[in-house]
């Protein structure tokens, strides 16, 4: 059985480091084996140094401005999700990222269901977000949930090394 806990930082940062790290590994080496690519996330940190100092980002993920989950099942942690406000009525759905061993099981589509759910409680109107294009399952359950391609938007917090290979989405709620 899932369910949706809302992020505290200060009583959930050691799973938010753990998997902000999991998340970073897992995409810079798809990056590097796809691409040959070789990026370290910034100031040459590792990735669990960088986890460390982005997952603060996640006290700024709370309503009216968004909001951020962890996905459970069985009691284990299987995943992550956040939303923030770019600006007065657009969205960006961020950190989305479910473990491996959890994947293909429709989590996936339930994170993203709930955080679509919550953004139009906040008023949102339109809902942007960024993908990695081998994420091909990802990409695939954003389109069957009515996401569309479009160019980069404003607010997009993408590397500039990493841009060309990126892809850039929208729906409107």
């Amino acid at each position: 059985m899932s369910n949706f806990v809302i992020i505290d930082l200060e009583s959930h940062r050691s799973i938010l480091v753990d998997l902000n790290e999991e998340f970073f590994t897992w995409v810079y080496t798809e990056i590097r084996e796809k691409y040959d690519i070789q990026i370290l996330p910034t100031n040459d940190l590792s990735y669990r140094d960088f986890a460390d100092v982005i997952v603060d980002e996640f006290a700024f993920f709370t309503p009216p401005e968004g909001i951020a989950y962890l996905l459970y099942v069985d009691e284990e942690v299987a995943g992550m999700g956040a939303l923030r406000n770019i600006n007065k009525d657009v969205g960006e759905i961020k950190r989305m990222y479910i473990r491996q061993k959890y994947r293909g099981k429709g989590l996936g589509k339930e994170m993203l269901q709930q955080l679509l759910k919550k953004a139009k409680k906040l008023g949102f109107t339109k809902i942007y977000l960024n993908t990695g294009p081998f994420m091909e399952s990802a990409r695939r359950m954003y389109q069957s949930l009515g996401f569309i391609e479009r160019e980069e938007y404003p607010g997009s917090e993408i590397l500039d090394k990493m841009k060309p290979f990126w892809l850039y989405m929208e729906k409107n709620l």
